[in-house]
């Protein structure tokens, strides 16, 4: 069943709500034309390439009768949900995640949608089926490691901070020393530093390139011939459900997952803080920030050696026989 189509208005007031600071100004980062909505050429020039403001969803569809990437709107006019969620992924459409603080790859909650005024119902209803759509190519794309790039940002910071200090320690800014000997000290600093300024870059190269693959594959499920399977599944729950054959997983938030498991499992809350780490995550997490699949959960600790010998009989008692698809870049 074709897509609804949402209108100019509809784009224009996603634009006020991402760029509030901007409206009607000529220096706002995009600029309204009747076929849609492009990037400011003056922010491209002073973007990264191939991110923030350079950026479009056609750069990353490259299959036959794609649009133009040098001459395509980030967001064209009209528009599907699909559109508007491949937009959203990066670049000025970004920003519209930024204004509701809800990350693109998960349905929209009740708060966010009762906070819209009745007039905008259209860019409620737009965006409610872009968060749907988004979090259903998310299930068949997998999620981007976000806690990579945070750990990537501290260590960043830890480098400026190191390389200041470094600077501070040989005087590198004394007064009075001529240059050649600013120069000797200010080598010295950059060498002391050079080790952690190169796990650094190394970190920030490496999770650019997966962001850029985890985008791409998200275009395509979202536009690309990967749509269709999108669109079902959008349709469908967030969580898949197992085969008819397999019993059905027992889904707990946190809290109550530990509460459940916690006299047979002492170490669960400290396993559940370094999921992403101990493999935990990818044997037990739903998809759906807070939620934990029980009996995954369980048997995971089980196969670690976590549980206590001796347990009291217990619902959960019974290793897991079912399965848990994972689908990852």
């Amino acid at each position: 069943m074709p897509q609804r189509q949402y209108d100019k208005a509809t784009a224009q007031a996603l634009m006020q709500l991402a760029y509030p600071e901007y409206e009607n100004l000529p220096s706002a980062p995009y600029i309204e034309n009747d076929d849609g909505l492009y990037v400011n050429e003056s922010f491209r020039a002073a973007s990264p390439p191939g991110a923030v403001f350079d950026w479009t969803p056609a750069d990353d569809m490259g299959w036959p009768g794609s649009p133009n990437p040098n001459t395509a709107p980030f967001l064209p006019i009209p528009f599907t949900a699909s559109e508007l969620a491949a937009c959203m992924l990066d670049g000025p459409g970004q920003s519209i995640q930024f204004a509701l603080d809800r990350r693109i790859g998960y349905p929209l909650d009740d708060e966010v949608l009762a906070s819209f005024r009745a007039r905008h119902r259209w860019m409620r209803d737009a965006l409610e089926e872009a968060y749907a759509l988004a979090a259903a190519a998310q299930l068949i794309v997998g999620e981007f490691d976000y806690d990579e790039k945070a750990r990537t940002h501290t260590l960043v910071l830890q480098y400026d901070d190191a390389d200041g200090q470094a600077n501070t320690r040989e005087g590198v800014f004394e007064h009075g020393i001529n240059t050649e000997e600013a120069r000797a000290r200010r080598a010295r600093a950059v060498a002391s530093v050079a080790d952690l300024k190169a796990q650094a870059k190394q970190a920030q190269a490496a999770v650019a390139d997966k962001w850029k693959a985890w985008r791409k594959a998200m275009v395509f499920q979202l536009l690309g011939t990967g749509a269709q399977q999108s669109h079902v599944a959008a349709q469908s729950p967030a969580t898949p459900a197992p085969s008819p054959a397999e019993p059905t997983p027992t889904i707990l938030k946190k809290k109550a997952l530990i509460t459940q498991l916690e006299h047979e499992w002492p170490s669960i809350e400290a396993d559940l803080k370094d999921a992403t780490r101990n493999g935990l995550k990818d044997a037990a997490a739903t998809g759906v920030h807070g939620e934990w699949f029980a009996e995954p959960a369980r048997a995971w600790a089980q196969r670690k050696g976590k549980l206590k010998q001796a347990a009291p009989a217990h619902p959960l008692d019974n290793v897991w026989p079912g399965t848990v698809t994972r689908n990852k870049l």
